[in-house]
């Protein structure tokens, strides 16, 4: 649709301001008409005698006002005018991705100033409206918990009603849910059962391993594995290695039956990590960056009597740390994460369910059950409502 638009418009745009061009005008005009109509005075007919210095006048306060530039405009519009999206940056950098700001921040700030339009749903706030209403749950439940007088079955409501509130809106919601962060100190280990045979070949041959399901899964605090828990199966031990020091390492590895340490020494890819050292004995010297990250694997195998396997290593220093102990180690997200429906039913379980079914006994100890269970309700609460954060950074950027 077109939208035809004309308008003028007349302002002063010289050098000199408005107030003292117009001053000057005015000066320059009186001198002019009185030393004038000095001159008319003197044998010059009416209405003559006092036109002619009030003309002079007048073109005398022109000239002077032509120093403060007058200027007539005429703009003329024709068709319908573009429109310009702003969007706020309070990150300083003038990047579109940078460290200062998340692109979900970003999104949301514009969209709480109106700067996204309506009408195109460009932005869904539901995961931070329902992670801030779990927060201010939360942290009513905390600061309620605080008080010795609390009354906590009235805490446990409200804390109740606002989770299931959040819950509600994130019904029918689909996102790609964000995968869980790294955790420190620890390493990945995964247990195959029911394989036999001696040989860490059989173990990565068979199709139970090759399929990527193991029986079992936990977490290991150092690179050494339990002692003596069964035959016929097979482990594979994992995570990220981050070494203390520049420098050439030497590893060690000792086990029972066999045990292979396999290294990406030039990165974090699995994919391009090699067989280093096998069931006992020393590595050469392997060369790592204090500043860079390396993958580390163990696979174990064992087909019966004692079993074990353990990795040790010598810093360039020539400290030496058997088995090489958790600190060194990040284990990224190996398990998939949930669908965003799963997600959420596991809120309510965990959450709603739970604080609602909490109910305070009778007993002496009644009141510090409930309190200890109220401050794990508020601790589970937290953990979900990072949860929802983070997919919603996913869902923005």
């Amino acid at each position: 649709m077109n939208d035809d638009r004309t308008g003028s418009s007349f302002h002063l745009a010289g050098d000199m301001e408005p107030w003292l061009g117009i001053l000057l005008a005015l000066a320059t005009a009186g001198l002019a008409w009185w030393l004038y109509r000095l001159e008319t005075r003197k044998g010059t007919v009416a209405p003559l005698d006092k036109l002619l210095p009030l003309l002079r006048a007048v073109a005398a306060g022109l000239i002077v006002m032509i120093l403060t530039g007058p200027t007539i405009s005429n703009v003329s519009e024709k068709g319908q005018r573009g429109r310009v999206l702003v969007f706020l940056d309070a990150s300083k950098s003038m990047s579109i991705k940078d460290d200062h700001m998340s692109p979900g921040r970003k999104l949301l700030l514009a969209e709480r100033h109106g700067w996204l339009p309506k009408d195109q749903n460009l932005l869904d706030p539901a995961l931070l409206d329902a992670a801030d209403l779990l927060a201010e749950a939360r942290t009513g439940l905390s600061e309620g918990l605080s008080d010795p007088t609390a009354d906590l079955t009235k805490l446990k409501e409200s804390f109740a009603k606002k989770a299931e509130k959040a819950s509600e809106l994130l019904s029918g919601k689909e996102y790609e849910v964000s995968t869980t962060p790294e955790r420190k100190g620890v390493l990945y280990h995964e247990v195959w059962k029911g394989i036999p045979g001696g040989s860490v070949t059989s173990l990565t041959n068979h199709p139970k391993f090759k399929e990527g399901n193991p029986d079992s899964t936990d977490y290991l605090t150092s690179a050494e594995s339990p002692l003596n828990v069964g035959d016929d199966f097979g482990r594979r031990i994992r995570g990220i290695i981050i070494p203390p020091e520049s420098g050439d390492y030497r590893f060690s590895v000792s086990a029972d039956d066999e045990c292979v340490l396999r290294l990406n020494n030039a990165g974090e890819n699995p994919e391009n990590a090699r067989e280093i050292l096998k069931t006992q004995g020393t590595s050469g010297p392997i060369a790592f960056d204090q500043s860079k990250r390396y993958y580390f694997e163990i696979l174990h195998k064992e087909a019966g009597g004692d079993d074990f396997c353990k990795v040790g290593w010598t810093l360039p220093g020539g400290k030496l740390e058997s088995p090489i102990p958790g600190k060194h180690f990040r284990v990224p997200s190996y398990d998939s994460p949930p669908t965003f429906p799963e997600l959420r039913e596991s809120m309510r379980a965990e959450v709603v369910k739970e604080a609602r079914s909490l109910k305070k006994g009778t007993d002496d100890a009644a009141e510090s059950t409930m309190r200890a269970a109220l401050s794990k309700l508020a601790e589970t609460a937290l953990s979900y409502e990072n949860r929802f954060r983070a997919t919603f950074e996913v869902y923005a950027d």
